[in-house]
């Protein structure tokens, strides 16, 4: 249902903070990636949260959505930069 797609993206957020944190140390990713990423999943589990109270207003839904997206490209645009091999 809503409530644990909801639960679900939630714990996917902490997840990528984690895989990006272990990225940093293991892999070699410059640290702009954990700081990045933290941040913007952070922020999209700041406004996913309380979609676990009021997935039943359609309006709010839609426009949580629209800031999710938003900050889902924001991820993908940290990853990328983090990822990248930065003279620093």
């Amino acid at each position: 249902g809503p409530q644990y797609t909801v639960k679900t993206a939630i714990i996917f957020m902490f997840m990528l903070i984690a895989s990006s944190i272990i990225g940093f140390f293991h892999l070699g990713f410059n640290i702009a990636l954990p700081i990045l990423v933290s941040l913007f999943c952070l922020l999209c589990a700041w406004f996913l949260y309380p979609l676990l109270h009021r997935w039943q207003d359609f309006d709010y839904v839609r426009i949580q959505v629209k800031k999710w997206i938003f900050i889902h490209f924001m991820i993908q645009l940290a990853i990328i930069i983090g990822s990248l091999q930065l003279p620093i």
